[in-house]
């Protein structure tokens, strides 16, 4: 039987950029990592030596959903085959990870669910994310003058990852901050009486609830802070990279244009939901209608309809509309459902999704 290194991690993400970016970080703290590849076979896996002697492993959510896996199941199974192995699951394009999702992880067996990082933003991103993985193997506290070393040698030498939508938002909030403007305000102020106004609106004939129109927001921030227009829309941008405004269809990013987006929800509201219960009442006895369904004369078994799911959710637990959404979504990039073609993300739609946990059920 292989020994288990004591400072090693394996990492499963879906590029060489940040499998770079990754192994650099943990070996300015001394610690070994090795990308291993993922495939559509778990055994697979599970022969790689390198899996054998990991202490922990760090998985990409979007790499394993890419194979047709959901975490809680690469959990039971790494977990079954290497005891006492610490498993981490990132959300790259995730700024945080709300207490819900992280008593989730734990409920699934993971040590951790984790935000992604930016180099260029380290003491908020990269440093506490690092110092809790190297921690669980006994290898922290992070040293943080090796690890600044480290990244001011990877960005002189451009080897960061390219840009993306957490380091976009890491430098938005560094702008914001030097101009005064503190984002939490914004969005208290914008989602209040008096705030940003929200209606039923229709396009192309199509309805959308409880909604507003982006270039509006951003006249209702020049007038009510006196912000600048180009200022007032890296705030609404800053705001969309987090979270806590989104596209009704999740399908747009926040542009200074007639789109319509939603607030996501506030975090009294988002706090309270037990992620799990969500998970296990959706599809119990009075969840969620599961049903085979069909569109343009093709037949899709065991779905729902977002429609459906996010009035249950509303319903249940007595959220207003795009908290509801934030809800799902939540539970979609967790992996425990899908869109039944991965083309759209959790919103109030006829879109039609299915449980992980019942694509068993369907006949090849």
């Amino acid at each position: 039987m292989a020994t288990r290194r004591k400072g090693h991690f394996a990492l499963l993400l879906a590029s060489s950029a940040e499998e770079a970016l990754w192994q650099g970080a943990f070996a300015s703290q001394g610690v070994e990592a090795e990308a291993v590849p993922l495939t559509d076979d778990l055994e697979y896996l599970a022969g790689d030596r390198r899996m054998a002697v990991t202490r922990a492993a760090m998985l990409d959510a979007p790499l394993l959903a890419l194979n047709g896996y959901t975490p809680l199941e690469v959990t039971a199974f790494l977990k079954a085959r290497f005891p006492g192995m610490e498993l981490f699951l990132r959300l790259p394009d995730r700024t945080g990870i709300s207490p819900a999702e992280q008593a989730w992880a734990k409920h699934a067996g993971l040590a951790s669910l984790l935000p992604g990082s930016s180099a260029a933003a380290w003491q908020d991103s990269l440093a506490p994310v690092l110092g809790r993985m190297v921690e669980s193997i006994g290898a922290g506290p992070v040293d943080r003058a090796r690890l600044e070393a480290w990244v001011n040698e990877a960005l002189r030498t451009g080897s960061e990852p390219r840009p993306g939508p957490v380091k976009d938002a890491y430098m938005d909030a560094y702008h914001l901050e030097r101009n005064g403007i503190v984002a939490a305000r914004l969005i208290e102020a914008m989602d209040a009486p008096g705030g940003v106004p929200v209606a039923d609106r229709t396009w192309h004939g199509k309805p959308y609830r409880a909604c507003f129109v982006a270039s509006e927001a951003i006249d209702w921030l020049v007038a009510r802070f006196g912000l600048r227009r180009p200022l007032a829309l890296k705030a609404c941008e800053f705001l969309w990279r987090t979270g806590r405004i989104h596209h009704v269809l999740r399908q747009a990013a926040f542009a200074d244009d007639h789109l319509y987006f939603r607030f996501s929800g506030r975090r009294a509201d988002l706090q309270r939901i037990d992620l799990v219960e969500v998970q296990a009442a959706m599809r119990g006895k009075n969840g969620v209608q599961i049903a085979e369904r069909t569109y343009l004369a093709k037949t899709y078994p065991r779905c729902f309809v977002g429609d459906d799911a996010v009035r249950w959710l509303m319903q249940r637990y007595a959220l207003p509309l795009g908290a509801a959404e934030t809800i799902g979504q939540r539970l979609l990039e967790l992996g425990v459902f899908h869109h039944v073609v991965d083309e759209h993300g959790f919103v109030e739609s006829k879109f039609f999704y299915r449980f992980r946990a019942d694509e068993e059920t369907i006949p090849a």
